[in-house]
C-alpha cells in the first residue's frame, strides 16, 4: 500500500502553510485596528488619489515626517495632544511631496484653546516670501478666517511695510494700519462667524482647489474664499500653530492634482 510522501517531508510544508495563514490573519487584524496607520505615506486612496500623509497616532511618539517646536506635546489614547508651551512654542509641521491642490481631513478637539492656525508652505521660496507661507486658515471658537499670505501680508512687496507697521504700533507711533495696508488685508482675508465648543470632537475638511479654499465642519460647508495666492503651483509642507491645547487625530492629506 502506497502511503504517499514520508511524514518528515510533509512537515516543512505544513509549517509554511501555518506561518502564512498566521501572517494573513495578523495582517487582516492590523488593517482593522489601524485604518490610518501612524505617520505613513501610502501610495493612493481607495478612489485613486495620491496620499501625501496620514497619521492616526497609534504609536507613542511623533513619526519622522513631523517637526515641532513644542516640548510638551504628547500622544496618548491614540491622539496627539498638541500644546502651546509657556514660551509660546506651538508649531507643528509635516514635510510632504510637492503638490498644488489637496484635501486635508482630520479630527480636532479644543482644550481651553481659543484657536489654532492651519496652513501650507513652499520651502523653495523662503528667500523671497516670509517663511514660504502661502495660506492660513484660523479655526477659532467663534469664527473661521481664511488668509492669502502670498498675495497679502507675506508678499515680498508688502511684508516690510507690515513689519514696520507692527513695530510702529508696538511703539504707539500709530494706532492702526495705514489705509494701504488695510486695503491689502481686506482683499486677502475673509472671516466668517462659526461656533466651536470646547472639549467636543469635530471633523474638519479643508479643500484647496486652485484659487479657492473651502472648509467643512462635520460635513457641513462653512464657507469658501477665492484668492490668487491659493493657486501657487507648489506646496511642500502643511503646518499647525496652536493657541492652546488641541487634540488631533485621523489626519489624511491627499493630493487632488
Amino acid at each position: 500500500m502506497n502511503l504517499g510522501k514520508p511524514i518528515f517531508l510533509l512537515l516543512p510544508c505544513l509549517c509554511l502553510c501555518a506561518v502564512t495563514s498566521l501572517r494573513e490573519v495578523q495582517s487582516e487584524e492590523s488593517a482593522k485596528q489601524s485604518p490610518f496607520p501612524s505617520d505613513t505615506v501610502p501610495a493612493v486612496t481607495e478612489d485613486g488619489k495620491r496620499i501625501l500623509h496620514r497619521d492616526d497616532f497609534s504609536t507613542d511618539t511623533l513619526g519622522k515626517h513631523w517637526g515641532t517646536s513644542s516640548k510638551t506635546a504628547s500622544i496618548s489614547d491614540g491622539t496627539l495632544k498638541a500644546t502651546r508651551d509657556p514660551d509660546g512654542s506651538g508649531k507643528y509641521k509635516v514635510a510632504v511631496e510637492p503638490f498644488k491642490n489637496a484635501a486635508f481631513t482630520f479630527r480636532f478637539r479644543f482644550h481651553d484653546a481659543p484657536h489654532f492656525w492651519f496652513g501650507t508652505d513652499d520651502l523653495s521660496i523662503t528667500d523671497t516670501v516670509h517663511g514660504g507661507h502661502l495660506f492660513n486658515c484660523i479655526v477659532a471658537t467663534d469664527s473661521i478666517t481664511f488668509t492669502d499670505c502670498l498675495s497679502g501680508k507675506y508678499n515680498p512687496e508688502h511684508y516690510p511695510k507690515f513689519k514696520q507697521a507692527k513695530i510702529d504700533k508696538q511703539a504707539k507711533k500709530i494706532k492702526a494700519l495705514p489705509p494701504e495696508l488695510l486695503a491689502i488685508e481686506k482683499a486677502t482675508t475673509k472671516q466668517v462667524p462659526c461656533t466651536i465648543e470646547q472639549d467636543r470632537w469635530y471633523d474638519i475638511k479643508i479643500l484647496l482647489e486652485d484659487d479657492t479654499l473651502t472648509l467643512f465642519l462635520n460635513g457641513e460647508k462653512i464657507d469658501s474664499f477665492q484668492s490668487p495666492g491659493f493657486a501657487h503651483p507648489r506646496k511642500d509642507m502643511y503646518r499647525f500653530i496652536m493657541g492652546g491645547t488641541v487634540e488631533l487625530d485621523d489626519i489624511l492629506v491627499s493630493a487632488l492634482d
